[in-house]
């Protein structure tokens, strides 16, 4: 192999693993390189608005002390009406509370397309809270 070709083959291997490496570090530190996806943003948003949703949560429920989010939950999809067009975008989050791990619950956004900012004028509860008692998903009261 002559030099010339040594040396390309070497540039190209530096580029593909630092290329990797920011990719990786942009995935787990999404302001790393300046730049989130529109879903980093969603969350971004999410996690700066944690405690009015907690704050919501508990408003429901007043016997819930603490909410324990589940980050790796978040999820865009159309919510179904039964119509084929659907019946609008939503954001949804799981999550757990009073630190009870066999707890859950389902919180959501309305969004006017699939890559809108969630807004706290649009947050609802899509699933009652519920707690597995006697090997059954019982409402939680």
């Amino acid at each position: 192999m002559n030099l010339r070709l040594k040396i390309l083959l070497g540039i190209v291997i530096v580029l593909l693993i630092g290329g990797g490496t920011l990719t990786m570090l942009n995935e787990e530190h999404p302001s790393f390189l300046g730049f989130q996806t529109t879903k980093q943003k969603q969350i971004t948003y999410l996690r700066e608005h944690e405690k009015e949703m907690e704050d919501y949560i508990k408003s429901e429920y007043p016997t819930v002390e603490s909410v324990q989010f589940d980050w790796n939950s978040v999820e865009v999809g159309q919510e179904g009406n039964g119509t084929p067009q659907g019946g609008g975008w939503l954001i949804k989050i799981k999550g757990k509370f009073n630190n009870i791990e066999n707890t859950d619950f389902t919180l959501a956004f309305g969004l006017d397309t699939k890559n809108s900012i969630p807004s706290m004028k649009r947050l609802g509860l899509i699933q009652q809270l519920y707690i597995l008692r006697n090997g059954y998903w019982d409402l939680y009261e």
